[in-house]
């Protein structure tokens, strides 16, 4: 399934993105993000020669997937970034008890860098947390601009600020 990502702002219009996401082998999760457009404004991190689940990994240009069952309150958030660092945790409901999802043991990120293109993919194993065919999926990005500048993309915005933990914002899909 492919998603396009729109700016929160109507008015950032240098990037263009997509997301595509397949859910493969009893809910392994592959995704690539793909970001075209004027990428040299974009600060992006240096790739780590040790990546490793961080934390804050937000304060920084990085992609995001929020994946829950539809009927259910927890869900869980996948930070990735360009440094190939990560991150998985789990929220029992709303933004409340966030904790490191310990069952992902490892995120392996695959970058590709050219002039006026920037992917990231990977696939992350939720096998053993997710069971229901119906699912809820959030996709986003938060990039960080030379100007000083924040940009959040997302599938979908609603309310007055950015917020990638609204279930409205979410695509409901059927596997």
């Amino acid at each position: 399934m492919k998603y396009k990502l729109i700016p929160f702002n109507k008015n950032d219009k240098s990037l263009h993105f997509t997301a595509n996401i397949e859910i493969i082998n009893n809910f392994v999760v592959k995704i690539k993000y793909e970001m075209k457009g004027n990428i040299a404004d974009v600060i992006i991190p240096e790739i780590s020669n040790n990546p490793k689940r961080l934390d804050n990994l937000w304060e920084q240009t990085c992609f995001e997937l929020f994946i829950g069952e539809k009927d259910k309150k927890n869900y869980y958030e996948v930070n990735l970034s360009p440094s190939k660092d990560w991150n998985v945790f789990t929220f029992e409901d709303y933004r409340i008890g966030k904790n490191e999802e310990k069952s992902v043991k490892q995120v392996n990120i695959i970058v590709e860098k050219a002039n006026k293109i920037f992917k990231l993919s990977t696939s992350v194993d939720f096998s053993k947390l997710l069971k229901s065919n119906e699912l809820v999926l959030g996709i986003s990005a938060m990039i960080f601009k030379k100007s000083n500048k924040k940009e959040y993309w997302a599938i979908k915005h609603s309310g007055s600020k950015p917020d990638f933990h609204l279930k409205q914002n979410y695509e409901t899909i059927i596997i």
